[in-house]
């Protein structure tokens, strides 16, 4: 759904005449004309100011950003454009291969056509929406050593281990501290440490299809790593927090 198509749905939803609209926007100060509405909503004219879309977004009881969004992509380069289409169909189809892991088959469906329905800002606020939970300088996590012994290590040694590339952006940010939680209680849609074959350490989301693993950055500059069988996987540690020096 474009700019205008949402202006319309809004203004329709809201039950209120232009000239109504109008005169909420002037109460706002924001002044414009029944007419100027009428000429936005039949595409005569290119989308309205922030200034002005805010307020007839406020006058409907509708979400702002939206309107904000879709005004902004109406009239947005054509690469920047297709980047964010782009960016946001692989967001969703990780969301969905997380979501067929977790839920049952006869909902997969229903979450499709909903995922596929959402406004494309409802989802991005919903994914910045997600909280990075916290962490205390006395939890631990316990991993192996080389003779398969459990080793419990305290996160407050961890707070030097920097996350040293963009691939997780704008998630986990290059130079960022990332805290490691057991690699025991990981699951499908985490963020872990991997080891890989060749002694490199990333951090990736974790998706796992059947027997297959799928390891994903959030910087889409970063092609998907697959591990054919998951029990070949070496998991360091769960991301349990990020911390940022100011």
């Amino acid at each position: 759904m474009g700019y205008y198509e949402s202006l319309s749905n809004i203004i329709k939803e809201s039950g209120k005449t232009l000239k109504e609209l109008s005169e909420e926007c002037r109460q706002e100060g924001v002044k414009i004309d029944p007419s100027y509405i009428s000429k936005l909503q039949t595409r005569k004219l290119p989308p309205a100011s922030e200034e002005i879309n805010t307020a007839i977004a406020k006058a409907c009881n509708a979400d702002v950003d939206l309107l904000l969004y879709e005004a902004y992509m109406e009239e947005a380069p054509l690469l920047i454009k297709s980047y964010i289409t782009k960016s946001l169909a692989s967001f969703k189809q990780v969301s969905k291969a997380i979501l067929s892991t977790q839920l049952p088959e006869n909902m997969l469906s229903l979450i499709d056509e909903q995922l596929n329905k959402l406004p494309d800002i409802l989802f991005i606020k919903q994914v910045l929406e997600q909280e990075v939970p916290q962490v205390g300088h006395n939890d631990f996590f316990i991993a192996k050593d080389q003779n398969n012994t459990d080793v419990k290590y305290l996160l407050s040694h961890l707070l030097d281990t920097k996350m040293l590339d963009n691939s997780m952006e704008p998630r986990i940010p290059l130079g960022s501290r990332i805290h490691l939680d057991n690699p025991d209680n990981v699951k499908s849609g985490d963020f872990v440490a991997v080891r890989l074959d060749d002694e490199i350490h990333v951090v990736r989301r974790l998706v796992i299809v059947d027997d297959q693993v799928l390891l994903l950055s959030e910087n889409l500059e970063y092609p998907p790593i697959i591990i054919s069988n998951k029990d070949s996987l070496h998991i360091v540690g769960k991301v349990k927090a990020v911390t940022i020096d100011v």
